[in-house]
């Protein structure tokens, strides 16, 4: 893969197999890291798309919803604003792929971005500026895109308690699929299917909340410095705008992407299935060590802090 140049180099693939057999070899070529020949199997998914997602995309494209492309940081609210516009009747479309134990390092799909921005859609994810995923939504022609964050201070210690089963939706069926979910994850990294990516829910709190910090970090970095390349426009957001105001921050939203009035009220009432933890914006204050507290503040640049309007 060249990230420089935005390329990708796809090896030659057997495409005379069924869709079934298609995304297990999706899956296989994600465990092993090989991005390039992910995206070429679901490059040749149109079939799949015209069986089981041409119909329900379109009827959210005839309703006048938009396409609800975005990145959200993980542990900010995500799941729960893409649950609720889900449940406002948009379609959930994947438009791009990942590893199983990096859903950051995820690579968009050129053909599903293409179908994502016709509108009627959105998706979850916590994608990173990789020079391809910048690239490909220059090629697409994005007009719009939204940057949902949160402290990462704070986003450290409830990444520290999801690991510890907390924070899982109060669905008991889906909390325990998810728990499963991420003991899998860890297992893969125990077999070494991680590429020497150590887990970091088997460290003590301290430590633990210094490797969520540094992965945030990054994350925030990245896409407050490569915000004024963007060629469009661009809504930036934060957990702890939504938690104070979420009538104000959902006609934010709403606005910016120029949502059909009908979607008033989307973002309601927390849902079983929406993964929050009771513990307040700024929990960290109490609950991290003076020590780390320092180490974090050290590490957190004052321009990053700007950006998101977060005190260091």
């Amino acid at each position: 893969m060249n990230q420089k140049s935005g390329t990708l180099t796809s090896a030659v693939v057997p495409a005379d197999i069924s869709s079934a057999e298609t995304y297990e070899k999706i899956t296989a070529f994600l465990d092993e890291g090989d991005i390039p020949n992910a995206i070429d199997l679901f490059e040749r998914l149109a079939e799949d798309y015209e069986r089981g997602v041409h119909t329900p995309h379109n009827a959210a494209i005839e309703t006048g919803v938009p396409a609800f492309l975005s990145t959200f940081l993980a542990k900010s609210g995500g799941t729960y604003l893409h649950n609720h516009l889900v449940a406002t009747g948009v379609y959930d479309l994947q438009h791009s792929t990942h590893t199983r134990w990096d859903m950051a390092r995820a690579y968009f799909i050129p053909s599903r971005l293409r179908l994502f921005l016709k509108g009627g859609t959105c998706n979850h994810t916590h994608m990173r500026p990789l020079p391809w995923n910048v690239t490909q939504m220059k090629v697409a022609g994005v007009r719009r895109f939204w940057i949902h964050a949160r402290d990462p201070r704070q986003s450290a210690v409830s990444t520290y308690w999801h690991g510890r089963g907390e924070g899982q939706g109060s669905d008991p069926h889906l909390a325990a699929r998810r728990i499963a979910e991420d003991l899998a994850t860890r297992e893969a990294r125990k077999r070494g299917q991680t590429v020497g990516v150590p887990d970091p829910f088997a460290l003590d709190y301290d430590q633990q909340l210094r490797v969520h910090f540094d992965e945030r970090i990054g994350w925030l970095t990245e896409w407050s410095d490569i915000r004024p390349q963007l060629p469009f426009d661009v809504l930036v957001t934060t957990h702890e705008q939504m938690v104070a105001d979420m009538v104000a921050f959902e006609e934010t939203v709403l606005h910016f992407f120029d949502a059909p009035d009908w979607m008033s009220g989307a973002f309601g009432a927390v849902l079983p299935h929406d993964r929050f933890r009771k513990g307040s914006t700024d929990e960290w204050k109490a609950t991290i060590g003076q020590e780390t507290k320092d180490w974090m503040a050290e590490r957190l640049p004052q321009r990053v802090a700007d950006f998101y309007r977060w005190q260091i």
